[in-house]
């Protein structure tokens, strides 16, 4: 799968990147599908960074041992890495 292939070389030098997606929809309204097959840990809790925040719910790709996808919060200031699919039409 080419999608997968491109994000594992990407991580694989970012280690971690935003990825337009909130909660379990993608920023286009899509619901979020694990096509990928990589672990899923949004579990909409707030993380331990940020006990009392209210907004958590914004999907990190993360590759720390594998793969995998975590909310983390939305009010974080500085976010270096992202991707976005823009359909080509």
């Amino acid at each position: 799968m080419a999608k997968w292939t491109f994000l594992s070389n990407y991580l694989s030098c970012v280690n971690k990147f935003w990825a337009g997606l909130r909660g379990t929809t993608w920023i286009n309204g899509d619901p979020f599908v694990n096509v990928l097959g990589v672990t899923d840990n949004l579990n909409n809790l707030p993380d331990s960074n940020n006990p009392f925040d209210p907004e958590f719910d914004c999907g990190l790709f993360t590759f720390i041992t594998t793969p995998e996808i975590v909310d983390a919060s939305c009010n974080e200031k500085l976010r270096m890495y992202f991707v976005c699919e823009i359909p080509m039409n």
